[in-house]
């Protein structure tokens, strides 16, 4: 299938799975199914280190999505997070990590650690350079 003719089969199937009475679940798994042939399987994704935003780790945006092989290749995803809500979706998984990165920057003022990777919320006067990761000791920057 070429790929034009698999990002216009997905938009069919989702167009066709929320005009009927049946969970987002069934339908993202009923769309596996009929769709193996062309994907390497489900994965699931969640995005790292949310736990450094929340007590409640169960928040946390999350996804399950068809590989395809390629981070910015178009696929389907079944989505839990802020953004999105429960929704069948129609994006690459890179793209919905970069949205969801991005929400959590607008909605916590919080940045990642460019050594580690983990969240830290950023008061208004502080500098990535001159702050200090508490997980890994190195500046918010990357820097030691």
């Amino acid at each position: 299938m070429v790929h034009d003719d698999f990002d216009a089969t997905l938009e069919r199937m989702v167009e066709w799975a929320n005009s009927l009475n049946v969970s987002k679940r069934a339908a993202f798994d009923r769309i596996a199914k009929l769709m193996k042939a062309y994907h390497f399987g489900v994965e699931y994704l969640e995005l790292d280190n949310y736990s450094d935003l929340c007590s409640s780790y169960d928040e946390g945006p999350t996804a399950e999505y068809l590989n395809t092989g390629d981070t910015y290749s178009t696929t389907l995803m079944l989505t839990d997070d802020y953004v999105n809500g429960v929704k069948l979706i129609i994006t690459s998984w890179g793209d919905w990590y970069e949205e969801q990165e991005r929400w959590v920057y607008e909605h916590f003022s919080a940045v990642r650690c460019g050594y580690c990777g983990h969240f830290h919320i950023m008061e208004e006067d502080q500098r990535t350079h001159d702050t200090k990761c508490e997980h890994c000791g190195h500046h918010l920057d990357g820097s030691k």
